[in-house]
């Protein structure tokens, strides 16, 4: 399609950027005349946006909007993955007492919808005098940019401090490295009815020990709080159509390999691991 139309901007999801490195055609892309590329969609894998500039010599851009803003709001285009608005965007977020908590941010852009058709609860949550607000969470930095931390649902406060399951995922990522394809982390409510992390990823499969063993030392470096309890290796996690990590399928398959006492699930390979 690149070769056939010419694009100059190339839009897609993490997990077909990650793809394309794998099967070592990256290079080949970018020498195609393509200016940028963007990843929207999902939290863009620190190991993805290292081997695309290592591959090609060109950024992978990370982009971020949703349905109802149509363009892309935010955008990230370092190293430490903190966005900042993008042209004629403004950006207001509020400021609790902590100023490390994740919060929600209000988008205002002549993109923004007016609002949802019958929904009178989500309008007023999410509208408000030409504001909209995402139900995803941010933390604010002293440089004016947004730390993405994932949706409401994606925090989830162990030991009384807050964690994103972006931040664990990431860190477990960069400390695999390219022993693994993916990594997905969830929150659950153990036997006790405490809070905790489970994680679930897809070795390489050459390197099934290797990523074993960096996950384990990954998971060690990490402060306490932020200790996944379990390791599930399966041989792919579930995918929505449009490539991106179907994410309410993840506490069902936690579950059900516990239940399954760490045996085979659906024909896939589950490994428990204490963290």
């Amino acid at each position: 399609m690149v070769a056939r139309f010419g694009p100059t901007l190339l839009f897609s999801v993490p997990t077909l950027y990650h793809k394309m490195l794998q099967a070592g055609v990256a290079a080949a892309f970018a020498r195609s005349g393509v200016r940028h590329f963007i990843s929207a969609g999902e939290a863009l894998p620190p190991m993805v946006r290292q081997g695309w500039q290592q591959a090609t010599g060109q950024t992978l851009i990370s982009g971020y909007g949703t349905s109802e803003t149509l363009c892309l709001m935010l955008y990230s285009d370092g190293d430490d993955g903190r966005f900042a608005a993008t042209p004629l965007t403004e950006i207001r977020c509020p400021d609790p007492d902590d100023a490390a908590t994740p919060r929600r941010i209000w988008i205002r852009s002549t993109t923004v919808a007016l609002g949802y058709w019958r929904r009178p609860q989500a309008q007023a949550e999410g509208f408000s005098e030409g504001w909209f607000s995402p139900g995803d969470m941010f933390v604010p930095h002293a440089d004016g940019r947004l730390e993405f931390t994932g949706r409401n649902d994606d925090m989830i406060k162990i030991a009384g401090q807050w964690v994103s399951t972006v931040w664990v995922e990431q860190a477990l990522a960069a400390a695999c490295g390219d022993s693994v394809q993916q990594i997905a982390a969830v929150s659950v409510t153990t036997a006790d009815g405490l809070a905790a992390l489970s994680v679930l990823g897809v070795a390489v499969s050459e390197r099934a020990e290797l990523a074993r063993q960096r996950m384990a030392e990954g998971i060690n470096a990490l402060p306490k709080h932020r200790r996944p309890r379990w390791v599930h290796w399966l041989d792919a996690l579930p995918m929505t159509p449009t490539g991106k990590v179907q994410r309410r399928s993840l506490r069902p398959l936690h579950e059900a390999a516990l239940e399954d006492n760490c045996a085979e699930h659906h024909g896939r390979s589950v490994l428990q691991q204490d963290a």
